[in-house]
């Protein structure tokens, strides 16, 4: 399994919204070993979500970053990564509101576009609760509630979480097997809860984590 490392400070659909840096004033630039965010609403939330593939001379190396920010007064955070970040690598920022969500790559400022279709909800798939249907083999997930809780998981075809292993098709992932990493806004003590339903609101983020083709967007309902 695929290193990860989390740093944290705290529906079939008819249409996607797909998230662009282009027409916002928030972004995301690198430095040898960190990621600036500047633009973002201050006092605000701020999810920074990272998919690297350093080169490693014999072996497979995947990396995933997981960071949770308020943005200072100025709109801007930082974060001082613990190794250079690599050139292959897709970056997503995900602010509590529409105009704060940007995607980006080291060394090109053009923000990339989305490559992966978006996965389709299927609603009480999974005894009541919701779940993904994904067409690659095996992704990162990531939803984000803007200023509520972050859930993170992997979904492998034909694993535990796939609700269609060992039939033909592609991933049914269930979403209630996603772990929540916390309220994004601190809030509360209790334990962080289950993804059982989503929301229109709520962001997802589908990396495959060795091409890095990705879906990122809000998944509308009809």
């Amino acid at each position: 399994m695929k290193p990860v490392t989390a740093l944290l400070c705290g529906f079939v659909l008819l249409g996607t919204v797909t998230l662009t840096a282009a027409v916002t004033p928030a972004r995301l630039s690198f430095e040898t070993s960190a990621v600036v965010g500047s633009g973002f609403t201050p006092g605000r939330q701020v999810v920074l979500f990272g998919s690297a593939y350093p080169p490693q001379p014999y072996s497979r190396r995947l990396l995933s970053y997981l960071k949770v920010f308020t943005a200072d007064k100025q709109g801007s955070f930082r974060w001082e990564a613990p190794e250079p970040i690599a050139q292959r690598s897709v970056w997503f920022a995900i602010g509590s509101v529409p105009a704060d969500q940007v995607v980006a790559v080291p060394g090109n400022a053009a923000p990339p576009k989305a490559s992966l279709p978006p996965p389709v909800l299927l609603v009480g798939r999974d005894a009541g609760a919701d779940a993904l249907s994904i067409s690659e083999y095996m992704t990162d997930v990531l939803v984000v509630r803007p200023d509520d809780t972050v859930w993170f998981g992997a979904a492998i075809r034909h694993g535990t979480s796939d609700l269609n292993r060992g039939l033909p098709g592609v991933n049914n992932f269930s979403t209630r097997t996603l772990m929540a990493k916390g309220a994004a806004n601190g809030a509360g003590n209790g334990p962080a809860p289950t993804l059982d339903h989503l929301t229109p609101s709520d962001v997802v983020v589908v990396v495959d984590p060795v091409s890095l083709r990705f879906y990122a967007g809000r998944l509308s309902v009809n």
